[in-house]
């Protein structure tokens, strides 16, 4: 288990910053497929399941204090959260493995306004095929994965709060 784990970080640290698009185009022919549905436990102890979101456009943002793309993304989602809050949309948070005091500290210092769980073992990071950090998936209130980003820059910033847009029917605010 340990092993698996050293493995996971080394390879997300090797792609943590490469940004790659994976936006799923509106046009796009197949079904998105279904989310991965989880429970785990906020840094408060308050379950946090994914089923809960029904009806709401998610982001789901797997990072970690020792990211550095994560250190951009983060507060690019933490706007996101405050100027959609009231349109149906909601940020998830998920830290990759570390103890909850340190992410605890980390998230008050960055100001996260949505809840952020700990996925210990990354049994839900393997759950979405996670290559690296950071990585988000943008799930629709139907459940359904809309986009994956591996990795994050000013433009990926941009491309996330397109679909997002989208799926909301907002027109993109610039």
């Amino acid at each position: 288990m340990k092993t698996r784990l050293v493995l996971l970080l080394a390879a997300a640290l090797a792609a943590c910053g490469a940004p790659a698009r994976t936006d799923i185009p509106k046009d796009h022919p197949t079904a998105p497929a279904p989310a991965p549905d989880f429970e785990l436990r906020d840094l408060t102890g308050k379950p946090v399941r994914l089923k809960d979101y029904r009806g709401r456009t998610v982001l789901l943002d797997f990072w970690a204090t020792w990211c550095e793309p994560c250190k951009q993304s983060i507060p690019r989602y933490v706007a996101m959260q405050d100027r959609l809050r009231g349109k149906g949309f909601a940020v998830i948070g998920v830290d990759m493995s570390e103890e909850p005091e340190l992410v605890s500290g980390y998230a008050r210092k960055l100001g996260i306004n949505y809840p952020v769980v700990i996925d210990a073992d990354a049994t839900l990071f393997h759950s979405y095929r996670g290559t690296g950090l950071p990585a988000a998936y943008l799930i629709d209130a139907q459940g359904s994965i809309r986009g994956r980003w591996n990795g994050f820059d000013a433009a990926t910033g941009l491309d996330v709060e397109a679909a997002t847009d989208r799926l909301l029917g907002d027109k993109p605010q610039l």
